[in-house]
């Protein structure tokens, strides 16, 4: 038995507060004052973390572990927030700093993802990716894969015996031809086992003790099951598949009864409604504030899936009782889930609690989170947009009266919808306490306060990483608060973010991430 001494704030509300915790065979046995438990249990061996703060294990609301397994593989080419290649000369920085920081075998290509030809001006020519490498192909894409650029030996190994006459861009339907996608060569199933040790630990880095893989692919959950064989990964994984893989692995029962076999639990399945609001193509209600180049004034994203086909994806959920995840960034498409979950219901007459999760959910409305809490469906915020994307919604995207109620988690807490906050990464870092922060103060990078009306409380908040993300994925019976009978995952800070500044909560160290009694990680 171990016996961990600190402040303890549990998020349970039978005993919010505690000095101590009793742990054995990785499960909380009591919880209680540090003097009292140290006098009943002489014999057990003391954690002494005094001048700490232990928290339940912080749970991932929504990201892509192997999609951030990648990332520590390839050529990070995005612009900010997410990176750094806002302009040519840093992007062709860039891929020399991966080449000098990366050893590839001979036979891989230099793959560089994200690149935004909208905020470089123009597309890299080859002969500016020549000044990257000339001795290996090397292959960039745009954010969205809809176009690639290629140096000469890339050209040359895709065919083209004069690269001068390639076409510029290479669209992306002819990398996807499975005749020219099987000569890019990328990385190994060796080194993308290492990738995912890697990317979950960065995860533990910041707390994590529970990750997400959304909309993963059946050679994804192949990976995933694979590194949790050997050993690789420390912390559990949900999946959410897409459709197809969900048809080939899901079982047909409750999200609740699927257990984790090799650290991965098949959580239930994912599905897109429209688009995303900064790149200004989620599905809006009301016309974008400055539509994009080229596209009238009424312009308002579009969907990305008709009434009927959203309904026969729930309907499907429904009859195999699997849990539904929803990107909806747009308040059009939230109404489109509204409208197909009801009919659903109405169809099948079913009540089961499955949970819907509408995802990023950024411009969605009070009266639709109303009722979204009568008809049981869940939101996971991508909040931490409030500051990386908040100046440019006021700004062009969304304008004033919008922009001020962007992922409105103040509205959220007041009607009773569960919500978690989440990073999206790799889109950003999974740093739980970063959203923590922003959903206290709600600043922007330019340190504008846009909507404190929106702020909640720092419990809340803490909340939405633990408890709420655990009855998110089903899990609040073992999970999500320090209770015992429940697992022994936690983390542990080297402040209070209660009794921190608000603007001082993402600086607080992570000194450990424990998962069942076992260190993943510690400073």
């Amino acid at each position: 038995m171990e016996l961990y001494h600190a402040l303890v704030r549990t998020m349970d509300p039978a005993l919010p507060v505690c000095s101590g915790v009793l742990v054995k065979d990785g499960h909380i046995l009591r919880t209680g004052d540090f003097a009292v438990l140290r006098a009943l249990y002489p014999d057990a061996r003391v954690e002494d973390w005094e001048g700490a703060t232990l928290l339940p294990g912080f749970i991932d609301g929504h990201s892509h572990l192997s999609a951030v397994a990648w990332d520590r593989l390839l050529w990070d080419a995005r612009p900010s927030p997410e990176g750094s290649c806002d302009a040519l000369p840093a992007l062709l920085e860039s891929g020399r700093e991966y080449l000098r920081t990366h050893t590839l075998p001979p036979e891989v290509w230099v793959l560089g993802f994200g690149c935004d030809s909208a905020r470089l001006g123009r597309l890299p020519t080859r002969e500016e990716l020549d000044q990257v490498t000339r001795d290996r192909p090397l292959l960039l894409t745009g954010a969205g894969g809809e176009w690639g650029a290629a140096n000469s030996e890339g050209l040359c190994r895709l065919g083209y015996d004069r690269p001068e006459q390639a076409p510029s861009p290479l669209p992306g339907r002819l990398l996807t031809d499975p005749t020219v996608a099987a000569r890019i060569q990328g990385p190994g199933r060796d080194q993308l086992l290492l990738a995912v040790a890697d990317a979950a630990r960065l995860y533990a880095s910041f707390g994590v003790t529970t990750m997400q893989d959304a909309r993963a692919t059946g050679t994804e959950i192949s990976l995933l099951r694979e590194a949790g064989r050997q050993g690789l990964i420390g912390g559990d994984v949900a999946c959410y598949l897409d459709e197809a893989a969900a048809l080939a692995h899901l079982p047909q029962q409750p999200p609740a009864q699927n257990p984790y076999q090799h650290r991965c639990r098949l959580a239930g399945v994912k599905l897109l409604l429209d688009g995303v609001s900064h790149k200004k193509t989620a599905w809006l209600s009301q016309p974008y504030h400055t539509p994009p180049d080229g596209l009238p004034p009424d312009y308002r994203g579009a969907p990305l899936r008709t009434d009927e086909e959203v309904t026969a994806f729930l309907a499907g959920c429904m009859r195999r009782h699997w849990q539904p995840m929803l990107h909806a960034d747009g308040d059009a498409a939230i109404d489109q889930l509204l409208r197909c979950w009801q009919a659903v219901r109405a169809e099948t007459g079913s009540r089961e609690e499955l949970r819907p999760v509408a995802v990023h959910a950024q411009t969605v409305r009070r009266d639709q989170l109303e009722a979204m809490a009568w008809l049981g469906i869940l939101a996971s915020f991508s909040h931490d947009h409030v500051y990386y994307w908040g100046d440019y919604h006021l700004l062009s995207a969304l304008g004033a009266q919008r922009a001020v109620s962007m992922s409105p988690l103040a509205w959220a807490l007041e009607v009773g919808v569960g919500f978690t906050l989440h990073q999206n990464a790799p889109a950003a870092p999974p740093h739980a306490l970063f959203s923590v922060q922003n959903a206290v103060t709600r600043r922007t990078r330019g340190g504008r306060a846009l909507g404190p009306e929106q702020t909640v409380p720092v419990q809340a908040a803490l909340e939405a990483v633990t408890i709420q993300a655990a009855r998110q994925l089903f899990e609040e019976g073992r999970k999500g608060s320090i209770t015992p009978g429940k697992l022994a995952d936690f983390t542990l800070l080297d402040a209070d973010p209660l009794s921190v500044s608000p603007n001082r909560i993402a600086d607080i160290r992570i000194l450990a991430a424990i998962k069942e009694g076992r260190r993943l990680y510690h400073a």
